[in-house]
C-alpha cells in the first residue's frame, strides 16, 4: 500500500462545510448513497454530491429527511424540476445557525413551493 498516495487522495476530497450566510454552488453529476452512525447508533442514511464553489471542488453530505422542508426534500424538489436530474443544478443555499442547530433554504426550491398547484403540476 502506498501511504503517501493514499494521504494525498484525501487531501483532494476536502468536505464543504456550511457557515451562516448565503453560499452558491453547483452539483456536478448525481449523488450516491452514504450513512453514518448516529449517537444512538442507528445507521443514519446520507446522499454524497460531488460540488463546485468558486471554481473549487468539494464534496458535500446531505442527511436524507424525511419531509419537503428538509435540506434533502428542499434538494430534490430542485431536481423535479429538472427531470429528477441533480447534475448541473445551480444552488443557493442560505444558512442560519451553526452545527446540528444550523437550518437550511434552498432559494430554487422555496421558489418552487410557492408555485401555484397548476404550475406544479406543469413543472
Amino acid at each position: 500500500m502506498d501511504l503517501k498516495k493514499e494521504f494525498e487522495q484525501l487531501n483532494d476530497n476536502e468536505y464543504f462545510k456550511a457557515k451562516e450566510g448565503k453560499t452558491e454552488l453547483v452539483i456536478i453529476g448525481e449523488p450516491i448513497d452514504e450513512s453514518f452512525i448516529g449517537d444512538d447508533e442507528k445507521l443514519i442514511p446520507q446522499a454524497e454530491f460531488d460540488i463546485q464553489i468558486k471554481g473549487k471542488n468539494y464534496k458535500w453530505t446531505v442527511t436524507k429527511g424525511k419531509t419537503l422542508k428538509s435540506l434533502w426534500g428542499q434538494l430534490l424538489l430542485v431536481s423535479k424540476a429538472n427531470d429528477y436530474k441533480f447534475n448541473g443544478q445551480k444552488i443557493t443555499l442560505l444558512t442560519m445557525g451553526e452545527g446540528k442547530k444550523a437550518r437550511y433554504t434552498v432559494l430554487e426550491a422555496a421558489d418552487l413551493m410557492s408555485m401555484t398547484t397548476e404550475e406544479k403540476i406543469n413543472c
